[in-house]
C-alpha cells in the first residue's frame, strides 16, 4: 500500500513476521501482482555484469548535449548515482577528464559502484564535496570547459508518481538551493566555457525561470542549439530551454538548458 493507500501490488512473504524486526535488510517478499510493466530490470546476470545502465531518454540526451571530448576538463557538480558522469567517461571514450562531486558519502560510494560495475571510470576522479564552495575550498578558478548541473529538485517530471506530497516550500527552498550552483558555475568555468542544466521536474521556478537568473544576474549567455530529439524549444523572455513532457511523445517530464559564461 503506497502513502495514499492505494494498493500498488500483492506481495508473497518469504519471512515470516515475527522476523521482520531483527532484519536490517534482505527480501522480505516477492513481487507476484503491481501495477506497474516494468521488469526488474536491475535483478538481472547483464545488469549486474555492466553491460547497461537504465536511464530516461532526457537524462541520455543530457549528456549528449554536453558531448564531452578528449582532453576537456569537466565538472559533475551533483554525480549521483552516475549515470550521466559515467555516460560522459563513454561518449568521450574514457579521454575527457571528469571530475564528479557529491557531497553525501553514502551517495558517493553509489557513484563508484557505478563506475566500478559498468568499467567506466578512466580519468575520472570522485571527490566528496559540497560542489556549491570547491572555488573557494579548492580553489578551482577559470578551470573547466563544461559544467553539468543536474541539481536536486522536486521531481515532479519523474513516472510513474504514486503521490505528489510538494509544497510551495518545498518548490521555493528547491530553487534557490539550485542557483547556488549557477553561482559556482560562473566563478569554475573558462572563458566561453559551457553549462548544462538539466532537471527532473516541470516547474517555471526551477527551470525557465532558474535559467532567466543566469542570465540576468550572473551574465550568462543561452545557447540555442536548434533541436533535441522528443523536446519542445521553449522560449521564456531571453531563455531558450529544452522541455519534455507526458504530453508529447510518453516523455518523463524533463529541462535541458545550455548556456555559455562570456
Amino acid at each position: 500500500i503506497a502513502p495514499n493507500n492505494e494498493p500498488i501490488a500483492i506481495v508473497e512473504t518469504t519471512v515470516s513476521s515475527d522476523k521482520l524486526k531483527y532484519m536490517k535488510k534482505g527480501l522480505v517478499g516477492k513481487n507476484i501482482l503491481s501495477i506497474y510493466k516494468a521488469p526488474p530490470i536491475r535483478s538481472l546476470e547483464e545488469y549486474e555484469k555492466g553491460l547497461f545502465y537504465p536511464q530516461s531518454i532526457p537524462a541520455m540526451i543530457t549528456s549528449h548535449v554536453l558531448d564531452p571530448k578528449p582532453g576537456e576538463l569537466i565538472a559533475d557538480m551533483n554525480s549521483a548515482p552516475g549515470g550521466k558522469t559515467s555516460h560522459m567517461v563513454q561518449l568521450s571514450h574514457g579521454m575527457a577528464r571528469i571530475l564528479a562531486f557529491e557531497r553525501n558519502k553514502r551517495k558517493t560510494q553509489q557513484v563508484a559502484d557505478t563506475l566500478f560495475r559498468l568499467r567506466l571510470y578512466l580519468n575520472t576522479i570522485i571527490i566528496p564535496q559540497d560542489s556549491r564552495y570547491i572555488h573557494i575550498d579548492l580553489g578551482l578558478v577559470n578551470a573547466f570547459d563544461k559544467v553539468l548541473v543536474d541539481p536536486p529538485c522536486t521531481g515532479l517530471g519523474i513516472r510513474p508518481k504514486i503521490i505528489i506530497n510538494k509544497t510551495c516550500r518545498d518548490l521555493y527552498n528547491s530553487f534557490m538551493y539550485q542557483r547556488h550552483f549557477f553561482n559556482t558555475a560562473k566563478h569554475i568555468l573558462k572563458e566561453h566555457g559551457l553549462l548544462i542544466y538539466s532537471t527532473c521536474t516541470l516547474t517555471l521556478e526551477e527551470n525557465e525561470k532558474n535559467i532567466k537568473y543566469a542570465i540576468e544576474r550572473l551574465g550568462f549567455e543561452p545557447v540555442d542549439i536548434g533541436w533535441i530529439p522528443y523536446a519542445d524549444k521553449v522560449y521564456y523572455n531571453n531563455v531558450v530551454g529544452y522541455r519534455f513532457t507526458p504530453l508529447n511523445n510518453d516523455m518523463p517530464g524533463y529541462f535541458i538548458a545550455i548556456l555559455k559564461k562570456r
